[in-house]
């Protein structure tokens, strides 16, 4: 014997579901401790130029970007301490002239968005003797931001790019 739901049981069993479905949310968010941490627009790829030659795609000694991020947050009690792994892969250009480059990135502490708590200056060493004349680069910097009843840790920010030249920073943004 099959039973119907009928009109009524129907549109009952159909609000509970649309009743259900509006009251959760699809998204999960989990709100953390930990800082928010990426790459800077027009900072995450370096394009080199031999000393002297006019930035145009024939003169490019060689090119790097920044990609593959990774971040682990800890609450160590007097601090947040925050790891950040990521990679740098560079190839040579049209007018490379070595086979290892060196080039400098930075890591900021920002808060809010607006204020400047910390930078400091790396150098990352790829060789461009690769198989595929690419190098590769695995960095991971570390920070502990303090924390008191006063800081809260989510405003933070921290923020990685290539330190450039007036010249890169112009050729990336007009690229």
């Amino acid at each position: 014997m099959t039973r119907s739901l009928g009109g009524f049981g129907f549109f009952s069993v159909l609000a509970l579901l649309l009743t259900t479905a509006c009251n959760s949310n699809p998204l999960i968010v989990e709100i953390t401790d930990c800082p928010a941490v990426g790459f800077v627009r027009y900072a995450n790829a370096l394009t080199s130029f031999p000393e002297g030659a006019v930035p145009t795609a024939n003169n490019v000694a060689y090119r790097a970007v920044m990609s593959n991020l990774d971040v682990d947050c800890k609450d160590r009690g007097e601090g947040i301490r925050t790891q950040v792994a990521f990679t740098i892969t560079a190839e040579p250009g049209p007018m490379a002239q070595q086979q290892d480059v060196s080039m400098p990135y930075f890591v900021v502490i920002a808060r809010e968005g607006d204020s400047l708590q910390a930078k400091t200056i790396y150098t990352a060493s790829v060789s461009l003797s690769g198989q595929d004349g690419r190098g590769r680069s695995r960095e991971t910097v570390e920070f502990t931001i303090p924390t008191n009843e006063l800081a809260d840790t989510y405003l933070y920010e921290l923020l990685i790019g290539f330190e450039l030249s007036n010249t890169q920073a112009r050729y990336n943004l007009e690229s």
